[in-house]
């Protein structure tokens, strides 16, 4: 009976690995949560947990579907995904003009010159 438990668990992993791969399903996809993961964490979460990970994985592929769903009626009908800009016809490019500074390039020469120091002379004890 642990046998065939063990091959279940086994075989539904790699069928959500595969499955979540074809789906598309990374990290951030689904919009953050518990259920955003990626192809090889609901391997893991399947394999290792299954009685919990199996009835949440079947959930977050419903929501991937539905992801899925959305971005290919987007781009069939060539509409930007939400918060997408639309693109703007094309126009030859001209810079803004640059600001123009006054101020003078270098420093002015100096009217006097720093004092010249000599170092201090250094008188060592003499020797004993």
């Amino acid at each position: 009976m642990q046998t065939v438990f063990g091959l279940v668990a086994l075989g539904t992993a790699v069928w959500a690995g595969i499955d979540s791969s074809r789906l598309g399903a990374r990290r951030g996809r689904l919009g953050g949560g518990f259920l955003d993961m990626g192809p090889a964490a609901w391997f893991f979460a399947l394999f290792l947990f299954w009685i919990i990970g199996f009835p949440c994985y079947l959930v977050a592929r419903t929501r991937l579907v539905e992801v899925q769903r959305q971005e290919q009626s987007a781009w069939f009908t060539n509409a930007a995904p939400p918060g997408v800009p639309p693109v703007q016809p094309w126009t030859s490019y001209v810079p803004p003009p640059q600001p123009t500074y006054n101020a003078p390039t270098s420093p002015e020469p100096q009217a006097w010159a720093p004092p010249h120091r000599t170092p201090p002379k250094i008188v060592y004890p003499p020797p004993r």
